[in-house]
């Protein structure tokens, strides 16, 4: 077998290697979620999970402490779903600097979308 040959295969072995251990752990996020959310439908914290525990996904579900299934790390993949999914976040986000959304109240009511800092603690809640 050559070199390349060998390159090949350990590339091969390692691709599928990351995907078990991705799918391992978007499996243990998913359980971790309904864990600290009980009121988290199981698709959605499976969603969430997928999402979260993707490569590439962003910082949450890539850092150690997302690794780990730090609380503060699961309740940040939660609330950043709940931010883009159940609000009007990603309506007001192309407005104006997602900054300023975070500071005062947007509403546009063409698109019937109402956006403030509390909505996402309220939004979050049914989930607890």
């Amino acid at each position: 077998m050559s070199d390349e040959d060998a390159r090949l295969r350990r590339r091969e072995r390692d691709r599928a290697r990351r995907a078990n251990a991705d799918e391992a752990f978007q499996s243990r996020l998913a359980d971790e979620i309904t864990q600290l959310f009980p009121g988290c439908p199981p698709e959605r914290a499976a969603a969430i999970a997928r999402h979260t525990g993707s490569r590439g996904s962003g910082p949450v579900g890539r850092s150690a402490a997302g690794r780990a299934l730090d609380e503060d790390a699961v309740t940040l993949a939660v609330v950043a779903s709940v931010r883009h999914l159940d609000t009007g976040y990603d309506v007001c986000v192309p407005k104006t600097l997602s900054t300023l959304c975070d500071q005062a109240v947007f509403v546009d009511e063409a698109a019937g979308v109402s956006l403030s800092p509390d909505t996402v603690p309220l939004e979050i809640d049914r989930f607890r």
